[in-house]
């Protein structure tokens, strides 16, 4: 083949293929322009509120909405399915949309005042969320009240605390005047579990007026009165989900000779204080060391006796900075109440 043959083949087959992409192209270009597009969803703008419990989707602004629109209420956990038109008043029905300023106003049956409500309002054309949002923060069921027996023999002096989610726990004198800890659950609309999660008998031979107070982690600590009126401190290991650890994981006794009603209190660090009515009824406050894993330091960091007449159901609070507020019952039982400083390292002015 000749060299201009050769360059001539060559040139008609690129405007072949030229022409080939051309008229792919074409066909593509043809497909688009006439396939339908899909609708595009509707521009709203909605607010929801509740209005003397009623739930109302107010219409803001952006375009009009048909009647049959969908809206979804879902109140704690019933869910309620209604369209626009069945729930706008006579005036706003009359040009057969909602519009700008109208409001949908919804009258539930159910007492919503505690439960969450959210709503969702759907486009039924183009299958589009227009609205989806939170109306009113709150319970998933409505608030119930309930009962349990915890301890069908015995449960003096209870003193409870907050695990974690829907768990609790409650330190008590039960049967023999023995100390007891148990674990319940409690939702939060009330609804208490029939059954007790966990029970740990910390002190067999007594556990007067236990108050339990958090340390960290699933560490928590309770003073108390054991026997021979000693005052101790022990700590204790709870999971988030109510199980208690079967050993008590350190003790302290605190106060060798008497010791009535003590009250914990976190000072700063692993630094805590206990109030408590001590010898001859005297007020006394004593600071000690817990470490977060539990253990107890050995020795009382100070003492301090607040009142030299009688101190008895002392009630400590922190105030600000080093400051700290006890309230008690005084002599002739009048009541009291005094000021005291705790330095973050245990020392008492």
């Amino acid at each position: 083949m000749k060299k201009e043959d050769k360059a001539i083949s060559q040139i008609i087959g690129a405007t072949l293929l030229l022409l080939i992409a051309l008229a792919v192209l074409s066909t593509v270009y043809m497909y688009v322009l006439t396939y339908p597009l899909p609708n595009p969803a509707p521009y709203v703008d909605i607010v929801g509120s509740i209005e003397d419990g009623n739930i109302v989707l107010t219409h803001r602004g952006g375009e009009a909405l048909d009647f049959d629109t969908e809206v979804r209420l879902i109140m704690g956990e019933n869910p309620k399915n209604i369209t626009v038109g069945d729930y706008l008043d006579s005036e706003s029905k009359e040009d057969e949309k909602w519009g700008i300023g109208e409001q949908l106003v919804y009258s539930p049956i159910e007492d919503i005042t505690y439960l969450q409500v959210e709503a969702i309002v759907i486009d039924r054309v183009t299958e589009s969320i227009l609205f989806l949002g939170l109306i009113q923060d709150g319970l998933s069921s409505p608030p119930v009240s309930d009962a349990l027996e915890f301890n069908p023999v015995r449960g003096s002096e209870p003193d409870i605390i907050h695990i974690s989610g829907t768990t609790y726990a409650i330190a008590y004198r039960g049967d023999g005047d023995d100390g007891f800890l148990v674990t319940v659950e409690i939702a939060d609309n009330g609804d208490i579990t029939d059954t007790v999660t966990d029970t740990l008998e910390f002190d067999t031979d007594k556990g007067h007026e236990p108050d339990i107070i958090h340390i960290s982690g699933n560490i928590y600590a309770i003073a108390y009165r054991s026997d021979n009126n000693f005052d101790f401190l022990l700590t204790v290991e709870i999971a988030n989900n109510g199980t208690i650890t079967d050993t008590v994981t350190d003790t302290l006794d605190f106060v060798a000779d008497k010791g009535y009603e003590p009250d914990i209190i976190h000072v700063s660090g692993n630094i805590y204080a206990i109030a408590y009515r001590g010898n001859n009824d005297d007020g006394f406050l004593d600071t000690v060391e817990v470490a977060n894993n539990g253990t107890i330091t050995d020795t009382i960091i100070d003492t301090f006796e607040f009142d030299t007449d009688k101190g008895r159901k002392p009630d400590i609070i922190h105030v600000f900075g080093n400051t700290y507020a006890i309230a008690y019952e005084g002599e002739n039982d009048d009541g009291w109440l005094r000021t005291l400083q705790i330095a973050g390292n245990g020392d008492i002015e």
